[in-house]
């Protein structure tokens, strides 16, 4: 999944314009849909400092947190979880859809 694409899903899912998800705000919910960005980014393979940039110029030690903070609410916090399996879903239909593209050449 390309980084667009990622924050469309991140956006959609949790209801937020990207622009204001990359804010400098603090506010919880925010913060948590930074963490599902991140984290998401984080196994695509992308690195620290490329996420913090894609996130409004956060350092690498941001997104570090941004990521073991999203382990914490993942395993605590049943809507957030809700909202990353969200996340998922949509990253496995992207995936099956570049798929099908392959397959259909």
């Amino acid at each position: 999944m390309t980084a667009k694409q990622l924050q469309n899903a991140v956006s959609e899912v949790f209801e937020l314009d990207f622009d204001i998800i990359i804010s400098r705000s603090k506010v919880t919910g925010l913060f948590l849909a930074r963490c599902a960005y991140a984290y998401h980014r984080r196994l695509d393979g992308a690195a620290y400092s490329q996420i913090g940039r894609e996130l409004g110029n956060r350092t690498f030690a941001t997104v570090i947190h941004a990521c073991k903070k999203y382990v914490d609410e993942y395993h605590t916090n049943s809507d957030f979880r809700k909202k990353t399996n969200a996340i998922n879903r949509i990253q496995c239909r992207t995936t099956i859809e570049k798929v099908e593209l392959i397959i259909n050449k």
